[in-house]
């Protein structure tokens, strides 16, 4: 951040909860750590790292040795680090297309997943009970039941945001309340 001359507060990272996004449907991943802006537009301050990052992890175990025992990282631990980075390896991408709805059913969050849901620009992390639909100022729509600390919730599905890999999805139907895998050839999700 110093070299680059980016703030602190223009950058922030993530290694829990994390879903990419493709042809609209989320995509769970694993063994992932995100370091991105933190500013809105996204600005590339970010890139540097990227591009660069090999250097830094070797800068990293240089200023360990050469700091001893005064490192805020010791020798150990940026060895493990560059250790780490020397094993990495291209991502796999994961194509699986956009899943469609079947007739008389609905593409829907499963029981008991694990979502984020956003409040007042914060995402609160929520378990879902079960899909239905609710009479929102007239007119039938599709809400969440979901348990908070204050009781049962409703949470319509426009503020969900599936993160993390504790959340599937699957096919709801709502006349009969039964639900189904999604297709092996669409994938699971």
């Amino acid at each position: 951040m110093r070299e680059k001359s980016i703030a602190p507060h223009d950058l922030d990272r993530a290694s829990t909860r994390i879903a990419l996004i493709s042809n609209g449907a989320p995509q769970k991943v694993t063994d992932t750590i995100v370091i991105y802006d933190a500013v809105y537009g996204g600005l590339r301050l970010t890139e540097p790292l990227f591009l660069e990052f090999g250097s830094f992890v070797d800068r990293l175990r240089r200023a360990a040795q050469t700091a001893g025992d005064e490192a805020f990282i010791d020798v150990q631990t940026a060895d493990a680090i560059c250790e780490w980075y020397k094993g990495l390896e291209e991502g796999i991408s994961v194509s699986k297309g956009t899943v469609h709805s079947r007739d008389g059913e609905l593409l829907v969050y499963a029981p008991g997943s694990r979502v984020s849901v956003r409040r007042n620009g914060m995402l609160i992390e929520r378990v879902i009970l079960e899909p239905s639909y609710q009479d929102v100022l007239g007119e039938r729509t599709l809400v969440y039941s979901c348990e908070g600390t204050d009781g049962k919730h409703f949470i319509l599905p426009d503020t969900i945001e599936p993160t993390g890999q504790d959340w599937r999805q699957v096919y709801w139907n709502p006349a009969s309340g039964s639900f189904a895998e999604l297709d092996a050839e669409q994938g699971e999700f």
